[in-house]
């Protein structure tokens, strides 16, 4: 299944996110497909193909730094074969 995630953090917490993220560490079963950060504001986008028990960790895995808003998604394409 595909997920994008919308991370979110406090700005006293960028350091840290920052060498999280330099260390590339995801739990095993999850495959990232493209990651972007919002130069705004302190927010990244994750997009990434896992099971549900490899999501559950991955969110956890993140959760004491910041927020995630978690979403399935699938390409528009799919949808439509599916509706």
């Amino acid at each position: 299944m595909l997920y994008m995630s919308i991370y979110t953090w406090e700005p006293e917490k960028t350091e840290e996110v920052f060498k999280r993220r330099a260390r590339k560490w995801f739990p095993e079963g999850v495959k990232i497909i493209g990651q972007w950060t919002d130069l705004a504001s302190n927010r990244t986008f994750t997009l990434w193909e896992a099971d549900a028990k490899s999501t559950t960790r991955f969110s956890h895995a993140w959760s004491d730094a910041g927020k995630s808003e978690i979403i399935p998604v699938m390409e528009t394409e799919e949808y439509m074969k599916l509706i």
